[in-house]
């Protein structure tokens, strides 16, 4: 009995001893805090882990930093155009000239939110790519596999845009940039590519305002035409007029102006009463027909019709308003793109930098862990 007792006394104190397993970094009080003396002392017994990590890391990001190409950027800084630049466009400055200012002011806005707006037009995009021949220089190696559409949606991602703080006043800039290998070819692409767009938009604007042009001058013509159908219609309607009263005139042997008898006083105080103009018999048959015959023999009725000649003063300012395309422009290049020798990527200090500090810490981890594997062995065998 004694003996099965200490025995089972025996057991009890064994098990735990091989079971139970304490890190080799805890300090001897229990308390699972890490001795950074002992966590210290076995990295330095493990240096050669760390210090071959940390070079293996280095010599990778080092061959990565200097195998990734170098990239440099061009841009352009563009604003609004100015307003002798947008005038041509003021299809008003002779109708409106106390508001000249403010209307080539809206004139310049417009524009160069239309040139804002043509930028994003993959129309554009597309019609500037294939004057240029740059679907062999975007589709690069993949020139076969790759298709015209993934080229344009590649290409409006790698010319960027953004807007610009205010620099003079109202106006809002913008800068177009690219990023690419050669410095010299993203500097003219980018100068090109604006040139581009600014005659796309000039023409397109030229356009409109000869389309508006030619509108009003058509418009207003109309309105002559009828003026004058209407004129010749009254003067018909005059002779006509005249012709009757003559008649009356005639049978009545009033031949010169009846100036005042008893029938002429009593007919005029009953036209009066009845609120009706003198009767045109009264002028006599012979005023009657040199009317007539003045009637028939006008060659034009433009002198009589009221406002026509303001109408046709319009209409010549208007065909005096000649557009020329050379003289307009819808932005101010404020700084061209120009090549540069400074590249944005790669940052290869960087690299290596984040190589060195991954390298050191993998070291570190891996020195750790070996550290912990062969300890736990040791154990296990004891």
């Amino acid at each position: 009995m004694t003996e099965s007792k200490e025995f089972l006394e025996s057991k009890n104190s064994i098990t735990p001893q091989q079971n139970h397993f304490t890190s080799p970094f805890l300090t001897e009080n229990g308390d699972d805090t890490i001795d950074i003396f002992k966590l210290c002392k076995n990295l330095w017994r493990k240096k050669w882990v760390v210090i071959i990590v940390t070079t293996i890391s280095i010599l990778l990001s080092v061959f990565y930093a200097f195998k990734q190409p170098n990239l440099y950027k061009a841009e352009a800084l563009i604003y609004p155009a100015t307003l002798k630049n947008v005038e041509a466009l003021n299809l008003k400055k002779n109708l409106i000239a106390d508001k000249v200012g403010e209307i080539l002011l809206n004139i310049r806005r417009n524009v160069f939110t239309a040139f804002k707006n043509n930028l994003g037009s993959r129309v554009l995009q597309k019609k500037f790519i294939q004057e240029n021949d740059l679907l062999k220089y975007l589709a690069g190696n993949n020139n076969e596999n790759i298709r015209d559409v993934e080229i344009f949606e590649n290409f409006s991602k790698m010319v960027k845009i953004r807007n610009l703080i205010t620099k003079f006043g109202d106006k809002e800039g913008i800068a177009v940039s690219m990023h690419s290998e050669d410095s010299e070819f993203a500097a003219k692409l980018i100068n090109d590519y604006i040139k581009f767009f600014n005659l796309a938009t000039v023409r397109t604007l030229a356009s409109n305002a000869r389309s508006a042009i030619d509108n009003q001058i058509k418009d207003i013509e109309s309105t002559i035409r009828s003026k004058r159908k209407i004129a010749l219609i009254r003067r018909q309607d005059q002779i006509t007029r005249y012709k009757e009263a003559a008649i009356i005139a005639s049978k009545l042997g009033a031949v010169e102006r009846i100036e005042g008898t008893n029938v002429v006083q009593n007919n005029q105080q009953q036209v009066a009463e009845m609120g009706t103009l003198t009767p045109l018999y009264y002028l006599g048959s012979k005023a009657l027909k040199a009317e007539i015959l003045t009637l028939k023999n006008r060659r034009s009725d433009d002198p009589f019709i009221i406002g026509l000649r303001e109408i046709q003063q319009k209409l010549f300012l208007l065909r005096s308003i000649k557009i020329n395309e050379e003289e307009l422009t819808s932005v101010t290049v404020d700084r061209p793109a120009y090549p540069s020798e400074k590249r944005i990527q790669p940052n290869r200090r960087k690299i290596v930098l984040q190589g060195t500090l991954i390298g050191l810490f993998l070291g570190i981890f891996i020195s750790i862990v070996v550290t912990f594997l062969q300890n736990k062995k040791l154990i296990h065998s004891e």
